[in-house]
């Protein structure tokens, strides 16, 4: 195999984009050579802007077997370290290479899955690894025009970005692209099956629409919501950005495997089959964040494809806007309208933990190489990137932001973009001194916080804000912030009065309160970007009325402030929960999962290990309290019957767990997902690895899911005994399963309620984490860093001193410095909760 190239710099990108263009590409893959590798040959034809200059090509590849460069063969061996030497180039230059490659098992260039389903095989190339399937300009700012031609088996199915321009069962050839970044050409192959759906109208053109997946999961796909989604959020689109859909075909293609949620190949859209294609029923969250996520990659096929960044420094235009756009036409253009209340729950949430963590960075960074981009997919550059965009839509107003993305859009289009073409567009349709905008919100770390306290005078009660701001934030971006005043009436809080408050020019700021003020809510609009702090009267009185207060999106950001005080050990573990006991059965759908989400994994992570097990126990009861409570058959009782599967300890939740497994609990027994939750949960509470076992089993014969393989090997992993942990982890440490088979795999090793089931396994996991990254996939590092670190065990603190010394030796790349770093920072966090947690009782 020739070694991996060296990380693409800026600085050489720059360079390579100055020299070369108009680029095309002749790709021919032939798949159809048995399981562990394919043939890749590319033929590049290019224009160089200085003759008799030199650049290069990537690729990556088992075996050269050709190379020739303006019809002169060279050497194999001319292709070495990963890097083609372009020489001597002439005004107008043909370069042909063909080599063997690998298939891909964690997600990275051509990812193969073969199993009882049939083999299925797709592109991952975001953010650099094109060159792991052809040779390339792996950079995002050399577009060009691609042709793809698929040697397969006859009966597979083929997908591309472009219509098939032949008939030939066994050579594929499809249409050329118009010019697209490398990261978002595709193919996707194998035993799929697809449906066709009437045509999307664009203008006056007919777009075809077709869903493509494995055949046992076709019948799962939610073909009416898809469509009408695509439908509504075209036509929401391309109103807003005046510019028509910018291909002439759209297929949504769902895959086994998938790294990401989904990702934005341009005509031709992919998303993870198990987080979006269920034979489950799927709650009303899931619904609206399956649109959401539609959306955004709709919005990349304007952002992103049809205008791309120059360099990675920019990711945040792409996934910013396509974040907040698709929240726009959520809310705007489909029956979603609370879908802010989504954004408020997850991103908001989002961005602000990130931004606290110590390697938070501006919106706008700088990135060195393509490879420190993997990091930049995070909730600053979405979540924060999109929180800001919407506070810029707001200062400029909605028709001003519209016309500078219609000027944004022709300049560019087909073409590159960077921040400053976009401020520039913006600049021309507003007064307001958008450099100053920039500096303030673009260029700058960190999130201020707000803390709230009620102050009793002469005159009655005042609100005082104390405001407090990193070093970081060396100019504060003026901010409104609301607080609105609640009094009790009858057991509901109804409001007083609101005030809009100023943020950001004076540490304190202090407002007179109605005398009948029982709470105190802040940024009700969900408008300001700020961590929140609710004085203690206010969170008294929210316990038994939170649920009473009429705006969705204004609970939702209290959730947040209340949760995000609890994992910094400012609230009660005990009191969040009783809150939730209190008010979640009157809260939404997106709320619910929400909470259930970082409840979950709150029972393990931020209870002392002494008094976990007991913790765990009184949650679970609590949880099927709720469930029982909740309407039957209705989403809430569902998404709460998924949290109490976690907890299946008391003998009460034992009982329940095994008669829904017997068919007793009505609908929830038919629930695919749902039965195996609660094997999992039945194996992390029992040491009987033999009872799990027949679990296993039974549920795989009798009723048959996608799911089966991997949530079986989950159940065993997550049962309560050293030798299913020592087996787990082997497993996923002899590098033969896939990423998402090591996922589920972990996520049962994981679980556990006695902590020294996991205490073994603190060593090996820092005696290997240098030897993962030194292999070079970001993905595998990133899996064993985030998913296997030892948080759950005993003695956090010697956890803490074992990674400050990995982090003092310096072994590890930028990216997984990184994430060390930000693991770090979350068992702090743990520590101090559990601290509080232990103190209460």
């Amino acid at each position: 195999m020739t070694d991996a190239p060296p990380p693409l710099t800026r600085g050489e990108a720059r360079e390579r984009a100055d020299l070369v263009h108009d680029v095309r590409y002749r790709i021919e893959l032939d798949v159809s050579c048995g399981p562990d590798w394919f043939v890749s040959s590319c033929t590049i034809s290019f224009s160089c802007r200085r003759p008799g200059e030199a650049t290069f090509l990537e690729f990556r590849t088992d075996e050269v077997r050709e190379v020739e460069v303006n019809g002169v063969p060279l050497a194999p061996e001319t292709l070495t370290g990963g890097r083609l030497p372009l020489d001597n180039l002439r005004e107008q230059n043909v370069v042909r290479v063909v080599g063997r490659c690998a298939y891909s098992r964690n997600g990275e260039g051509l990812h193969r899955v073969e199993d009882e389903r049939g083999v299925t095989l797709y592109t991952q190339l975001q953010p650099a690894y094109a060159h792991h399937v052809f040779a390339a300009f792996d950079q995002p700012d050399l577009k060009a025009r691609f042709q793809w031609t698929l040697r397969t088996p006859p009966a597979w199915t083929v997908v591309s970005n472009t219509p098939l321009a032949n008939n030939d069962p066994r050579v594929r050839i499809f249409e050329p692209t118009p010019a697209l970044p490398t990261s978002v050409v595709s193919i996707a192959a194998g035993d799929l099956a697809v449906t066709e759906l009437d045509p999307i109208r664009s203008g006056a053109r007919h777009l075809p629409l077709r869903i493509i997946s494995r055949p046992d999961l076709h019948a799962f796909a939610p073909l009416e919501d898809l469509r009408s989604t695509v439908e509504q959020g075209i036509a929401y689109y391309e109103g807003r950005f005046g510019q028509p859909y910018p291909f002439t075909k759209l297929d949504l293609v769902f895959l086994p495997e998938f790294n990401a949620g989904a990702m934005e190949n341009a005509a031709a859209i992919a998303f993870d089959e198990d987080e979006h294609l269920s034979p489950s029923a799927v709650s009303q969250a899931g619904r609206q964040s399956r649109a959401q996520v539609l959306l955004h990659e709709l919005a990349h096929m304007w952002f992103g494809d049809l205008v791309t960044m120059r360099w990675w420094d920019d990711l945040w235009l792409n996934e910013a806007f396509a974040e907040l756009l698709s929240y726009e036409a959520l809310s705007e253009a489909t029956a979603w309208r609370d879908g802010w209340v989504g954004f408020a729950t997850m991103d908001k949430s989002w961005a602000s933990w990130q931004d606290q963590y110590p390697t938070t960075h501006p919106i706008a960074t700088a990135v060195e190489t393509a490879v420190d981009a993997e990091t930049s997919f995070d909730g600053i550059t979405y979540a924060k990137g999109a929180s800001v965009l919407r506070s810029l839509e707001a200062l400029i107003g909605r028709e001003a932001f519209n016309r500078a993305l219609r000027t944004y859009f022709v300049r560019h289009a087909w073409g590159s973009a960077e921040l400053a073409d976009l401020v520039a567009a913006m600049q021309e349709q507003t007064s307001h001194d958008l450099d100053q905008w920039t500096g303030a919100w673009l260029h700058q770390a960190g999130i201020g916080t707000v803390r709230a306290r009620r102050v009793t005078t002469d005159e009655g009660d005042v609100l005082q804000l104390d405001q407090a701001f990193p070093v970081s934030l060396t100019v504060r971006a003026p901010q409104s912030l609301t607080a609105t005043a609640y009094r009790l009436d009858t057991g509901r809080l109804r409001p007083v009065r609101t005030e809009q408050l100023e943020i950001g020019a004076a540490a304190v700021h202090s407002a007179p309160l109605p005398p009948e003020t029982a709470a105190v809510l802040l940024n009700g609009d969900d408008a300001a970007y700020l961590r929140l702090r609710l004085d203690e009267r206010s969170i008294a009185a929210l316990v038994p009325a939170l649920s009473s207060v009429e705006s969705a999106l204004e609970r939702a950001v209290t959730w947040n402030a209340l949760w995000d005080a609890t994992r910094d050990a400012d609230l009660d573990l005990a009191t969040f929960v009783h809150l939730f006991e209190r008010n979640i059965l009157h809260e939404t759908s997106a709320t619910l999962s929400a909470l259930t989400y970082v409840l979950r994994p709150a029972f393990r992570e931020l209870v002392p290990s002494t008094a976990r097990r007991h913790t765990a126990q009184s949650g679970g009861d609590l949880l099927l309290r709720l469930v029982s409570a909740a309407p039957p058959d209705g989403d809430h009782r569902r998404q709460l019957a998924h949290a109490a599967a976690d907890l299946c300890l008391s003998p009460a939740a034992r009982a329940w767990a095994a008669d829904l497994l017997d068919g007793g609990a009505g609908a929830l027994s038919d629930d695919a997902e749902l039965r195996w939750d609660v094997i999992v949960g039945l194996a992390a509470g029992s040491s009987d690895r033999d009872e799990t076992a027949r679990r296993v089993e039974t549920e795989r014969r009798s009723v048959p899911s996608a799911l089966a393989a991997v949530r079986g090997r989950q159940a065993l992993a997550a049962v309560a005994h050293p030798d299913a942990k020592a087996d787990a982890w082997r497993a996923v440490d002899s590098g033969q399963l896939s990423n998402a088979e090591s996922a589920w795999l972990i996520r049962g090793f994981r679980i556990a309620w006695d902590s020294a089931l996991l205490d073994p396994f603190v060593d090996p996991f820092f005696e290997r984490l240098p030897e993962i990254w030194r292999a070079g996939s970001f993905e595998i590092g990133r899996q064993m860093m985030k998913q296997l670190f030892p948080f759950g065990a005993t003695d956090g603190h010697d956890v803490l001193a074992r990674s400050r010394a990995l982090l003092g030796r310096g072994v590890l790349p930028a990216p997984g410095t990184r994430l060390l770093i930000e693991s770090i920072d979350d068992l702090e966090r743990m520590i101090r909760v559990r601290r509080r947690t232990a103190l209460a009782g």
